[in-house]
């Protein structure tokens, strides 16, 4: 039921931009974190958040992270789950954003709560078998790395 609940809103965000504004008001996000945080966490769940990144784009060629706060939840949903599961969202990131997109890398870099930060803070919160999948993303998001950061 998740799921089909999260298709339903991922296409409601998608189709109306006052819905997607009234949503980011009444900080839907974090509802939805307090919500999905009580639940059982699969890869299907996780297809539709990264499918609400992208706002419905499936086409790799052209898909990049339009939605910041929705990888802001896939990211803190990811503490929640079991290494296996884990690995699998990060490798999805990833693929579907990190590895083909410039602009959705400067997308997270420009995220206040994701950037570089949230990188290196999951070091702390994954096991330590996952490091070569950050070592992987750290190594794709390197380019947009400023001085400061």
């Amino acid at each position: 039921a998740q799921v089909a609940d999260m298709k339903v809103l991922q296409a409601l965000l998608e189709r109306w931009p006052s819905m997607r504004a009234q949503f980011h008001a009444l900080r839907g996000w974090s509802m939805l974190l307090y919500l999905l945080s009580q639940s059982d966490l699969t890869m299907e769940l996780f297809d539709s958040i990264l499918l609400m990144v992208a706002q419905g784009d499936q086409d790799p060629r052209t898909r990049e992270m339009k939605e910041p706060l929705a990888m802001l939840l896939a990211m803190d949903l990811l503490a929640l789950c079991p290494p296996d599961l884990q690995k699998k969202v990060l490798r999805e990131v990833e693929d579907r954003f990190l590895t083909s997109s410039a602009v959705s890398r400067a997308v997270w870099m420009a995220t206040p709560d994701l950037s570089l930060f949230l990188l290196l803070n999951l070091y702390r919160s994954v096991p330590s078998q996952l490091y070569p999948v950050l070592h992987s993303i750290l190594h794709q998001m390197a380019p947009t790395w400023s001085a400061s950061q």
